[in-house]
């Protein structure tokens, strides 16, 4: 059996990051990554079925060549090698489908959905002091801060269960 100096168990958005600067900084580095599932990437993985492509769910958060992954690649200078779709979370309301949160607009009062903006605005510019500021805050109340439409909180809560379990 072959020598190798990392085995990592995973194949999961860590294990691939940490395997893709490994191998492109240390010349030589022999690297086995191990996963029991058939597709790489983790919560970051997509499938197609029947001409539908499927997310498993966090794609969301990895946000695209803007975010982490577009880092670790830039790094290792492989910016360009993967391709990125953009998915818009969709909820759905008395049969309509709608993307989530501009579909809303119509469907709950304008005061509503203007408060679902502003909160959007405000959680897209917080700074990482601020995030850890809201560690104990639960998305329930946060949200209540800035609207109580139970269908707001319900989209919300659905959309999160959708990415994040």
């Amino acid at each position: 059996m072959e020598k190798l100096d990392t085995i990592i168990i995973g194949s999961g958005i860590g294990g691939l990051a940490i395997g893709t600067i490994l191998a492109s900084r240390e010349q030589g580095h022999k690297i086995l990554i191990l996963e029991k599932n058939s597709g790489l990437g983790g919560r970051l993985y997509s499938y197609e079925k029947e001409g539908f492509k499927l997310d498993i769910g966090a794609h969301v958060f990895s946000r695209s060549n803007k975010g982490p992954v577009g880092e670790i690649l830039r790094m290792v200078g492989k910016q360009d090698s993967i391709g990125f779709t953009y998915v818009r979370p969709m909820a759905s309301y008395h049969d309509k489908i709608f993307p989530f949160p501009r579909g809303l607009q119509g469907i709950v009062p304008d005061k509503d959905f203007e408060r679902l903006n502003q909160m959007f605005g405000i959680i897209m510019s917080l700074s990482p002091p601020q995030t850890e500021e809201l560690d104990e805050t639960d998305l329930y109340s946060y949200v209540q801060s800035f609207t109580d439409n139970g269908l707001i909180n319900a989209c919300i809560n659905n959309i999160c269960i959708c990415y994040c379990f």
